[in-house]
Protein backbone atom coordinates (compact mmCIF):
# COMPACT_ATOMS: atom_id res chain seq x y z
CA UNK A 1 0.00 0.00 0.00
CA UNK A 2 2.61 2.47 0.85
CA UNK A 3 4.62 2.05 -2.57
CA UNK A 4 1.03 3.21 -4.58
CA UNK A 5 2.36 6.46 -4.78
CA UNK A 6 0.61 7.08 -8.51
CA UNK A 7 -2.39 9.10 -9.17
CA UNK A 8 -5.55 6.91 -10.51
CA UNK A 9 -7.74 8.07 -12.74
CA UNK A 10 -11.53 7.32 -13.22
CA UNK A 11 -12.62 3.35 -13.55
CA UNK A 12 -9.24 2.43 -12.79
CA UNK A 13 -8.77 4.25 -9.85
CA UNK A 14 -12.01 2.77 -8.94
CA UNK A 15 -11.14 -0.90 -9.84
CA UNK A 16 -8.21 0.10 -7.82
CA UNK A 17 -10.00 1.36 -4.90
CA UNK A 18 -12.34 -1.61 -4.50
CA UNK A 19 -9.31 -4.03 -4.44
CA UNK A 20 -7.87 -1.60 -1.63
CA UNK A 21 -10.91 -1.87 0.01
CA UNK A 22 -10.75 -5.15 -0.22
CA UNK A 23 -7.29 -6.40 0.83
CA UNK A 24 -7.70 -3.42 3.69
CA UNK A 25 -11.04 -5.76 4.90
CA UNK A 26 -9.32 -9.30 4.71
CA UNK A 27 -6.32 -7.84 6.47
CA UNK A 28 -5.22 -8.17 10.30
CA UNK A 29 -7.49 -6.69 12.16
CA UNK A 30 -10.15 -8.15 9.52
CA UNK A 31 -12.96 -6.17 8.34
CA UNK A 32 -11.29 -2.65 10.46
CA UNK A 33 -13.13 0.51 9.78
CA UNK A 34 -11.45 2.60 8.16
CA UNK A 35 -13.40 6.16 10.24
CA UNK A 36 -11.56 4.53 13.52
CA UNK A 37 -8.10 4.47 11.93
CA UNK A 38 -8.34 8.12 10.13
CA UNK A 39 -7.74 9.88 13.60
CA UNK A 40 -5.38 9.61 16.03
CA UNK A 41 -5.88 8.94 19.85
CA UNK A 42 -3.62 10.01 22.15
CA UNK A 43 -5.05 8.58 25.76
CA UNK A 44 -3.90 10.08 29.19
CA UNK A 45 -4.52 7.84 32.27
CA UNK A 46 -4.96 10.07 35.36
CA UNK A 47 -4.22 8.04 38.87
CA UNK A 48 -5.48 9.18 41.49
CA UNK A 49 -3.98 8.16 45.30
CA UNK A 50 -3.01 10.27 48.59
CA UNK A 51 -1.04 7.24 49.31
CA UNK A 52 -2.95 6.81 52.40
CA UNK A 53 -2.84 3.18 52.42
CA UNK A 54 0.81 2.51 52.82
CA UNK A 55 0.61 -0.86 54.13
CA UNK A 56 -2.15 -2.38 52.01
CA UNK A 57 -1.51 -0.66 49.10
CA UNK A 58 1.64 -0.57 46.36
CA UNK A 59 0.26 2.91 44.87
CA UNK A 60 3.77 4.52 45.84
CA UNK A 61 5.34 2.47 43.43
CA UNK A 62 3.25 2.50 40.22
CA UNK A 63 5.20 5.60 38.89
CA UNK A 64 8.62 3.83 39.15
CA UNK A 65 7.46 0.84 37.66
CA UNK A 66 5.90 3.02 34.75
CA UNK A 67 8.74 4.94 34.30
CA UNK A 68 10.80 1.40 34.29
CA UNK A 69 8.30 0.48 31.44
CA UNK A 70 8.46 3.61 29.19
CA UNK A 71 4.96 4.73 30.03
CA UNK A 72 5.04 7.90 31.64
CA UNK A 73 4.32 9.45 28.87
CA UNK A 74 0.65 7.89 28.76
CA UNK A 75 0.10 7.87 32.70
CA UNK A 76 -0.52 11.21 34.92
CA UNK A 77 -0.36 10.64 38.79
CA UNK A 78 -1.81 13.03 40.93
CA UNK A 79 -0.88 12.60 44.95
CA UNK A 80 -4.51 13.46 45.82
CA UNK A 81 -8.00 12.63 46.83
CA UNK A 82 -10.45 11.79 44.80
CA UNK A 83 -12.95 15.16 45.75
CA UNK A 84 -9.87 17.62 45.08
CA UNK A 85 -9.37 15.96 41.72
CA UNK A 86 -13.09 16.28 40.82
CA UNK A 87 -12.93 19.99 41.81
CA UNK A 88 -9.50 20.81 40.32
CA UNK A 89 -10.12 19.03 36.96
CA UNK A 90 -9.04 20.97 33.65
CA UNK A 91 -11.80 20.71 31.30
CA UNK A 92 -9.32 19.71 28.52
CA UNK A 93 -9.04 15.98 29.82
CA UNK A 94 -12.75 15.48 30.26
CA UNK A 95 -14.80 13.72 29.10
CA UNK A 96 -13.11 10.31 30.62
CA UNK A 97 -13.50 7.13 28.44
CA UNK A 98 -13.46 5.13 31.58
CA UNK A 99 -13.35 5.83 35.21
CA UNK A 100 -12.44 3.43 37.56
CA UNK A 101 -13.11 3.80 41.58
CA UNK A 102 -11.08 1.65 43.58
CA UNK A 103 -12.33 3.26 46.57
CA UNK A 104 -15.37 1.24 48.65
CA UNK A 105 -18.19 1.82 46.62
CA UNK A 106 -18.66 5.94 45.68
CA UNK A 107 -17.02 6.63 48.96
CA UNK A 108 -18.85 10.38 49.16
CA UNK A 109 -18.81 10.98 45.51
CA UNK A 110 -22.31 10.96 44.56
CA UNK A 111 -22.94 8.74 41.37
CA UNK A 112 -24.51 11.51 39.12
CA UNK A 113 -21.36 13.98 39.52
CA UNK A 114 -19.34 10.97 38.52
CA UNK A 115 -21.55 9.87 35.71
CA UNK A 116 -21.21 13.69 33.95
CA UNK A 117 -17.92 12.99 33.69
CA UNK A 118 -17.88 10.08 31.65
CA UNK A 119 -17.60 10.06 27.51
CA UNK A 120 -21.61 10.07 26.71
CA UNK A 121 -20.38 7.71 23.43
CA UNK A 122 -20.02 4.29 25.58
CA UNK A 123 -18.02 5.79 28.58
CA UNK A 124 -17.51 3.26 31.30
CA UNK A 125 -17.11 3.42 35.18
CA UNK A 126 -16.54 0.26 37.34
CA UNK A 127 -16.83 0.79 41.05
CA UNK A 128 -15.64 -1.36 43.72
CA UNK A 129 -17.57 -2.95 46.70
CA UNK A 130 -21.30 -1.97 45.60
CA UNK A 131 -23.07 -5.51 46.16
CA UNK A 132 -21.59 -6.65 50.03
CA UNK A 133 -21.67 -3.31 51.56
CA UNK A 134 -24.85 -1.71 53.08
CA UNK A 135 -24.21 1.74 51.61
CA UNK A 136 -23.23 0.14 47.77
CA UNK A 137 -26.49 -1.58 48.18
CA UNK A 138 -28.27 1.35 48.57
CA UNK A 139 -26.65 2.99 45.99
CA UNK A 140 -27.51 0.29 43.74
CA UNK A 141 -31.00 1.08 44.51
CA UNK A 142 -30.66 4.40 43.94
CA UNK A 143 -29.20 3.80 40.49
CA UNK A 144 -31.55 1.46 39.39
CA UNK A 145 -34.44 4.08 40.22
CA UNK A 146 -32.93 6.65 38.09
CA UNK A 147 -32.50 4.07 35.27
CA UNK A 148 -36.54 3.33 35.71
CA UNK A 149 -37.13 6.81 36.03
CA UNK A 150 -35.49 9.81 34.41
CA UNK A 151 -32.31 8.02 33.09
CA UNK A 152 -33.45 5.32 31.27
CA UNK A 153 -31.40 5.85 27.53
CA UNK A 154 -29.11 7.00 29.35
CA UNK A 155 -26.75 4.02 31.01
CA UNK A 156 -27.07 0.17 30.99
CA UNK A 157 -24.88 -1.63 34.01
CA UNK A 158 -24.46 -4.93 35.58
CA UNK A 159 -23.14 -5.90 39.07
CA UNK A 160 -20.43 -8.84 39.63
CA UNK A 161 -19.05 -10.35 42.89
CA UNK A 162 -15.75 -11.34 43.56
CA UNK A 163 -16.20 -14.02 46.32
CA UNK A 164 -11.97 -15.12 46.09
CA UNK A 165 -11.73 -11.67 47.94
CA UNK A 166 -11.63 -10.56 51.89
CA UNK A 167 -11.87 -7.09 50.59
CA UNK A 168 -13.76 -5.09 47.78
CA UNK A 169 -15.52 -8.07 46.87
CA UNK A 170 -18.38 -6.93 44.14
CA UNK A 171 -17.95 -4.60 41.69
CA UNK A 172 -20.72 -2.77 38.92
CA UNK A 173 -19.98 -1.76 35.77
CA UNK A 174 -21.59 1.17 34.25
CA UNK A 175 -21.82 2.01 30.20
CA UNK A 176 -22.73 5.50 29.35
CA UNK A 177 -25.45 5.03 26.61
CA UNK A 178 -26.35 9.13 26.34
CA UNK A 179 -25.04 9.13 22.52
CA UNK A 180 -26.88 6.70 20.88
CA UNK A 181 -24.38 4.86 18.54
CA UNK A 182 -24.69 5.03 14.63
CA UNK A 183 -26.18 2.15 12.61
CA UNK A 184 -23.95 0.09 10.93
CA UNK A 185 -23.64 0.95 7.28
CA UNK A 186 -25.00 -1.58 4.98
CA UNK A 187 -22.22 -1.91 2.61
CA UNK A 188 -19.62 -0.25 1.02
CA UNK A 189 -21.24 3.24 1.05
CA UNK A 190 -20.41 6.32 -0.21
CA UNK A 191 -19.75 7.58 3.33
CA UNK A 192 -17.57 4.61 4.44
CA UNK A 193 -15.88 4.92 0.46
CA UNK A 194 -14.59 8.47 1.47
CA UNK A 195 -13.17 6.96 4.63
CA UNK A 196 -11.17 4.35 2.95
CA UNK A 197 -9.80 7.70 1.03
CA UNK A 198 -9.15 9.33 3.87
CA UNK A 199 -7.44 6.68 5.81
CA UNK A 200 -5.61 5.81 2.50
CA UNK A 201 -4.34 9.05 1.95
CA UNK A 202 -3.12 10.25 5.11
CA UNK A 203 -2.07 7.05 6.29
CA UNK A 204 -0.62 5.28 2.85
CA UNK A 205 0.60 8.17 1.33
CA UNK A 206 -1.80 7.14 -1.54
CA UNK A 207 -3.08 10.25 -3.37
CA UNK A 208 -6.48 9.97 -5.23
CA UNK A 209 -8.84 12.14 -6.92
CA UNK A 210 -12.66 12.02 -6.42
CA UNK A 211 -14.27 9.26 -8.15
Amino acid sequence: MNKRRNLLKGEEQQAELNKIILEFLSADPAIANPSYYCYQYNPIFHAIDNLEEKQLSSASMVMDVMQSLGLTQVIKFHNTDFRTFINNTDNQWLPFDFIWNDANGFDGIPFKELFDLLNPNSGIMVVHDMLTSEIGQKEISNIKQAQATTMFNDFEFFSILEPHKFFQTSAILIRKTSCKPKLCPNGITPEVEQDFKRFLETRANLRLDDV
